[in-house]
């Protein structure tokens, strides 16, 4: 195991929060940053219009919404670093992997539904 993901992670777990710098390179931030934001406007603007709660990424009858990340083509790649991933699947304690549908279980399993502020280790991404 990587000692920085190792030192992260034990910090994630005693604080309840690390940073992981160079995530974005430097001379994309102010590009990333742009595009967060239009498309967290984007995303509120598409989920007030169908009645749905953009928190809780469900329709106006509690259905499962677009999950926010599908709004961000520009961002998702960097959710894939080595680093930020390390510590997500440690800390959560799952031999997990990501693809279209979210993280899953080795052996494709899907992970349960759950609220997804919760997950600390990926909860906010600062910019």
């Amino acid at each position: 195991m990587d000692a920085e993901i190792k030192e992260k992670v034990d910090q994630l777990r005693r604080e309840g929060w690390c940073v992981l710098e160079r995530i974005i390179p430097e001379d994309a931030i102010d590009r990333v940053r742009a595009h967060v934001q239009e498309a967290h406007a984007k995303a509120r603007q598409d989920y007030e219009a169908m009645g749905g709660n953009i928190g809780r990424q469900t329709g106006p009858n509690g259905e499962p919404g677009v999950c926010l990340i599908a709004y961000l083509p520009e961002f998702a790649p960097y959710l894939g670093d080595e680093r930020l991933f390390g510590v997500a699947r440690l800390s959560l304690g799952w031999a997990a992997r990501p693809d279209r549908q979210g993280l899953r279980r080795s052996g494709g399993a899907a992970l349960p539904e759950c609220d997804h502020a919760a997950i600390g280790a990926v909860d906010a991404v600062a910019i």
